[in-house]
């Protein structure tokens, strides 16, 4: 760790701090030393001034978030902890949700901490995955999937960078630098069936979904989504034709049928906004994700608005039923955004379910640069 004092400034409510207390005792176990109010405070001193001394004093600061919410002094804290990150004294800040705290929207949190992770123990203060984490996220450690350093086999013969070119699920084990927003992911699709990555253009919005998000889900991330049917679209000219060629490849078994196929449910998605849904479910097919990757083609390529109105349609209508067969993940340049105001139904879905991909921290491009290099059996020098 540094050379500051406390390796983790423990923030939180003091209905919460048994919860706490017993995460600090495992730390301690562990070789790491916190701060907590109740354990280093000294009766009688001010208050604030020796948490404002603390939090200085602090690699790291974990916010504590449990079933009661943050409380006024943890609010205050925020305020010290947000003026330290910004001068750079402080190395990361990240929240934890303890047992029982409701699923939050990023919105909910702190303002600052929109723009970082979390460790979740909601499963249970016991499980070692999360715990895991929470170490990693002290030390400053890329997490990675469960037990990767030792699953990961050397490959002297392969490349450990790709390039200029986009990560797919085949490289997933050398995708590094984005596991707690694969995780945000995997939370936003666990509340809801759609959702929408916006982005600068080389953000790494189709890697995050290639080699993060898919590769998760086919380990089970969410319930069952194991054998979730992925669609990848790629909407071009006529993007009412591209859903339909790739969703038909689930269920059309002879080849010369399929061009007469696929142009029958472009048209029936053409005339009935519901049809993709009513399609996945006459097929019986299991639950089927939806990429849109470079959504933008869709204004550019020369699709009429028509066509792009009924390709928005069936998405948002088959996304949106409460027990919904169809997840959406839509992908769409940042600068892209504008185009929407001719789609309200989609704009107003996308404000509420988007996540802004920027581009790599320093600490999540270290591991970027850093952990392929260590699976090729390569080593850097030392500073």
């Amino acid at each position: 760790m540094s050379g500051k004092k406390y390796d983790v400034f423990l923030s939180h409510h003091s209905a919460d701090k048994p919860l706490v207390e017993r995460l600090v005792q495992k730390l301690h176990a562990q070789g790491i030393n916190p701060f907590l109010d109740k354990w280093h405070l000294i009766p009688g001193d001010p208050w604030m001034e020796g948490l404002e001394k603390a939090l200085k004093d602090s690699e790291t600061c974990a916010v504590f978030f449990g079933p009661h919410g943050p409380g006024t002094w943890e609010n205050e804290e925020m305020r010290v902890v947000l003026d330290y990150r910004v001068r750079n004294c402080m190395s990361r800040v990240f929240a934890v949700f303890l047992p029982g705290t409701p699923i939050l929207e990023r919105g909910d949190l702190p303002a600052f901490l929109n723009l970082y992770t979390w460790v979740d123990f909601r499963s249970g203060l016991e499980d070692p995955e999360s715990f895991r984490r929470l170490l990693c996220g002290i030390r400053g450690e890329e997490p990675g999937p469960p037990h990767s350093r030792t699953e990961s086999p050397i490959r002297p013969d392969r490349p450990p960078y790709l390039g200029l070119h986009s990560f797919g699920p085949e490289d997933a084990d050398l995708f590094y630098g984005r596991t707690t927003l694969t995780d945000f992911l995997i939370e936003r699709l666990h509340r809801a069936h759609f959702l929408a990555l916006l982005g600068p253009s080389g953000s790494g919005k189709s890697s995050l979904v290639y080699a993060g998000l898919i590769p998760a889900l086919g380990k089970g991330a969410l319930l069952g989504s194991a054998t979730w049917k992925i669609v990848p679209v790629k909407p071009g000219r006529s993007p009412l034709n591209d859903l339909a060629g790739r969703l038909l490849e689930f269920v059309v078994s002879h080849e010369d049928s399929f061009a007469d196929k696929q142009d029958d449910l472009a048209m029936a998605m053409y005339k009935d906004g519901w049809t993709l849904a009513a399609e996945v479910q006459r097929h019986s097919l299991p639950h089927v994700l939806i990429v849109v990757d470079q959504c933008e083609a869709i204004f550019t390529q020369g699709s009429s608005d028509l066509d792009r109105q009924a390709f928005f349609s069936n998405l948002l209508n088959a996304s949106g039923l409460t027990e919904a067969k169809v997840s959406v993940v839509l992908v769409l340049r940042a600068d892209f955004y504008p185009y929407l105001d001719a789609y309200p139904e989609l704009a107003d879905r996308i404000a509420t379910r988007q996540v802004h991909v920027t581009s790599l921290q320093e600490n999540d491009l270290h591991q970027a640069i850093i952990r392929p290099a260590e699976q090729a059996g390569l080593r850097f020098e030392e500073g």
